[in-house]
């Protein structure tokens, strides 16, 4: 097989592929983050992040490896960009009840 000048224009560069973001809602027990929302939308995890309740939170606990007994849970969006992370965005705490 002989590869021509013409072939080459079919294939795919990484510099011809779109970024891919996520937003990942992460909820933080003592050291522990759980991811428990993605979306490709800021406002749209954001706005999952704040309907967030300790009722809700605590249904993920269960993934959570420490065992610490935590009176805050912490609520935050980070934001990966093609597998990495970026940046991350403190959302709210919510307290025990």
């Amino acid at each position: 097989y002989e590869i021509l000048t013409c072939d080459w224009s079919s294939d795919v560069c990484s510099s011809d592929l779109k970024p891919q973001t996520h937003y990942v809602v992460m909820l933080r027990w003592s050291s522990d983050d759980v991811p428990v929302f993605v979306s490709a939308d800021k406002h749209i995890a954001t706005g999952f992040a704040k309907t967030m309740t300790r009722e809700k939170a605590e249904k993920f606990k269960p993934f959570v490896e420490c065992s610490c007994v935590e009176d805050v849970i912490r609520v935050w969006v980070y934001k990966f960009k093609n597998g990495h992370l970026e940046s991350s965005q403190f959302v709210m705490e919510i307290e025990e009840q």
